[in-house]
């Protein structure tokens, strides 16, 4: 068996046969219990329970090539739901596309966390590299380990629209084609084993262009009739689910923050006033010019737009976006037509950062009584300062909290939240219509 390579998540795992998983995992729980059989619990205060606890299968799928979810940040994950929903987790990664390694490569692990009850919580870890055109074999093995009495999440820690791979050796088909179908494949199928999915679309290169691959897993999914019944409703939830009902989005929690404060000073009467004479919206975004030309509007903008443009009851047009970042909001009465301007803000940093929503002002007409509002983030002391300028000359600035939810609080708050996301679909829907149209004035 091939050692994995020192970026995979196979590093520092001790390798084990995909037929001997089951049983090695039986192992680590034997050894624990063997070494806890003379320990007088009642005296010896250093020594806890040891409980094994499996909320959900949680299906995670990485590439090798995903720098965002190196070996190191994936242990990070793993320990922080297992502190708060412990589960059996599958860490999955696609090989390149060329990979000369066949077949699939297995490990196993486990972490105990120390529980406020004092038991010892003990989590299950299961390691999959998986090379192309495996994935029916990934699949059969991941299914042949889920617990049957828990739900299965699938988590896509990773961009859809993969472009990076080695030259193609298929007739016809390109590089990215061949890697965007091999993962396509395999996250089709990992979605058919799952009552849940979970992507970050904050990490998408392109909204439209990944969102697409996100549309080739439903049409995948839509292709498999019954069958998809009986593996969807797999975990305990016992419904079927339509696709969409089963995606959640990270970034449909991060904009809440936004949303909240946009809709108190909308609410405002000096900021309710001036909504009809609304002008223009110009939004900050930490990205380079190059890339907004490209019409990559990082996913949390669009999804502000799509919120601010349901709240107005207006829809959203493009007009030469490339040389103006221009996009146009226009209400059904033709009475209310303004720009929404989108414009790069300086990153004085050098290294590779997701992309963020730096800013949204709001300016209005001569005739309304404010004549700007300004909410801008300010990250280095998780607060936002909102700042509304009249026409008299005053303004009004405060700074209120803008706390910054990290990564596996924005997991576990994906996992557990139940219906109440399920709002934020419409917003998707509409800034999916936003990309495609920005991409086809790109």
């Amino acid at each position: 068996m091939s050692s994995p390579t020192a970026n995979s998540i196979l590093s520092n795992k001790v390798p084990v046969l995909p037929s001997e998983i089951q049983s090695e995992l039986k192992k680590i729980w034997r050894q624990a219990a063997e070494a806890e059989k003379d320990i007088d619990f009642a005296t010896d205060k250093k020594f806890h329970t040891r409980v094994k606890a499996t909320l959900s299968n949680i299906l995670a799928l990485t590439t090798i090539d995903q720098p965002s979810t190196s070996p190191e940040v994936l242990s990070q994950i793993v320990r922080a739901l297992a502190i708060k929903h412990p589960s059996r987790f599958f860490l999955l990664e696609l090989a390149e596309s060329g990979n000369k390694i066949t077949g699939l490569r297995t490990a196993v692990s486990s972490q105990c966390v120390l529980a406020q009850s004092g038991a010892h919580i003990c989590s299950e870890e299961v390691y999959i590299a998986t090379s192309p055109s495996r994935e029916k074999d990934t699949t059969n093995l991941v299914l042949s380990l889920l617990s049957p009495d828990a739900q299965s999440i699938f988590l896509m820690l990773c961009d859809p629209a993969i472009s990076s791979a080695a030259p193609s050796n298929k007739v016809g088909h390109t590089a990215s084609e061949q890697r965007a179908t091999e993962f396509t494949l395999l996250s089709s199928e990992l979605e058919r084993l799952s009552d849940l999915i979970v992507l970050d679309s904050r990490i998408f290169s392109s909204y439209h262009s990944s969102m697409a691959q996100v549309d080739l897993m439903e049409k995948n999914f839509s292709s498999q009739g019954q069958e998809i019944e009986l593996f969807s409703s797999y975990g305990n939830s016992g419904n079927s689910r339509s696709f969409k009902q089963k995606i959640r989005d990270l970034n449909w929690i991060r904009i809440k923050r936004w949303q909240k404060l946009i809709a108190e000073q909308f609410r405002s009467k000096v900021v309710s006033n001036s909504l009809p004479q609304l002008e223009q919206i110009t939004i900050e975004c930490n990205l380079n010019k190059p890339e907004l030309e490209l019409g990559n509007i990082p996913s949390k903008a669009l999804l502000i737009l799509s919120w601010i443009a349901e709240s107005l009851d207006m829809t959203v047009e493009t007009n030469n976006f490339v040389s103006d970042n221009l996009l146009h909001f226009k209400d059904s009465t033709g009475r209310l037509d303004f720009p929404v301007r989108i414009f790069p803000q300086k990153v004085e940093s050098t290294e590779e950062q997701p992309f963020k929503l730096s800013s949204i002002e709001f300016s209005f007409g001569n005739d309304a009584p404010t004549s700007s509002l300004r909410i801008a983030r300010q990250a280095s002391d998780s607060s936002a300062t909102i700042e509304v300028n009249f026409k008299t000359g005053n303004s009004n600035c405060r700074r209120v909290p803008f706390p910054e939810i990290s990564y596996e609080d924005l997991l576990l708050a994906s996992i557990v939240c139940g219906t109440e996301l399920d709002s934020y679909r419409r917003l998707s829907l509409g800034a999916r219509a936003i990309a495609k149209m920005v991409d086809a004035n790109s």
